[in-house]
């Protein structure tokens, strides 16, 4: 088996973030940590923790360094991460696409083909995401339709909990083991798996939403749970374009909110041929299946 490394420092935005976590979590054995320099064009992860917008020259150049102190004061947590398998319906086929994984989360609709659009409007300048906005005010195929079957929130049973990985061991050289001291946790209190009853219900629906945002969020009894929010509010015309200054700033409502452990999207045909946006990368609208994997990783930060 390859060596890992003593950590890997992600140069760049929410797809290279992506791209590497999805290496990590696909190979068989250890892990190592991750800490993230943000150099992308889409550091959503990133810039919550660290100011990197507006800043140039020497402040821009103090913030990135910044970013890596964590990881030299050795200063990290687990983090969960997000989950995204294709589902094989009615094909007849028997293969497998390999697990797409991710720190953000899944955007799909109307706001997320305005923000990837905006840099068609570059001559409008800091204008450019109000122009790709309006340019959607009275445009047709406004919202995505989609069935979805989703499982409760779960805090892990003997049902759903997964087998957890082992920590790297401590890296050879002096200057190494000094700077990364691999401990075990011994201070949580290793709980017994029992039956939860709710884990395997399962829930189903269909809606119609201009926009369909999927995230990780740590609920109020401090475990890691999916939060699909789905945008109907928005209509084509001239209301929308009064609240064009909202839409930029994503500060729409979500008219459903859903809490899960899992959730599956099964798209309706007319919409198959959008694209589902994964930590900023474009994928298939095809039926999919998201799930949280709590605590996978280990990020500097």
């Amino acid at each position: 088996m390859a060596v890992l490394p003593d950590a890997i420092v992600v140069a760049g935005g929410d797809g290279t973030s992506s791209e590497v976590v999805t290496g990590l979590m696909r190979r068989r054995g250890n892990l190592c940590p991750i800490t993230i320099l943000p150099l992308g064009r889409s550091v959503q992860s990133a810039s919550k923790r660290i100011n990197v917008f507006g800043v140039k020259d020497v402040t821009y150049v103090k913030s990135l360094c910044k970013a890596l102190e964590p990881m030299l004061k050795d200063e990290s947590h687990f983090q969960s991460v997000i989950r995204f398998d294709v589902i094989n319906e009615g094909d007849g086929s028997d293969s497998q696409l390999k697990p797409i994984f991710g720190l953000n989360g899944l955007s799909w609709g109307l706001l997320e083909d305005i923000d990837s659009g905006k840099d068609k409007y570059w001559y409008f300048g800091p204008l450019r995401h109000y122009a790709s906005a309006a340019s959607k005010s009275f445009a047709n195929n406004w919202s995505v339709k989609t069935d979805y079957v989703y499982t409760p929130p779960c805090p892990g049973c003997i049902d759903c909990a997964s087998t957890q990985r082992q920590e790297a061991p401590l890296p050879s050289g002096l200057f190494t083991r000094n700077l990364f001291k691999y401990q075990k946790n011994t201070g949580e209190t290793k709980r017994a798996l029992v039956k939860n009853e709710n884990c395997s219900n399962k829930f189903e629906g269909s809606v119609e939403a201009s926009q369909i945002n999927i995230n990780c969020v740590q609920n109020k009894d401090n475990f890691a749970e999916l939060e699909s929010q789905f945008i109907s509010s928005l209509q084509p015309g001239w209301d929308f374009i009064k609240q064009i200054p909202r839409v930029t700033c994503s500060n729409i409502s979500p008219s459903l909110v859903v809490k899960s452990r899992t959730i599956q999207l099964h798209p309706a045909d007319e919409t198959t041929e959008k694209f589902y946006s994964i930590d900023g990368e474009e994928y298939d609208a095809r039926p999919i299946k998201v799930s949280v994997v709590p605590n996978a990783i280990k990020v500097f930060c």
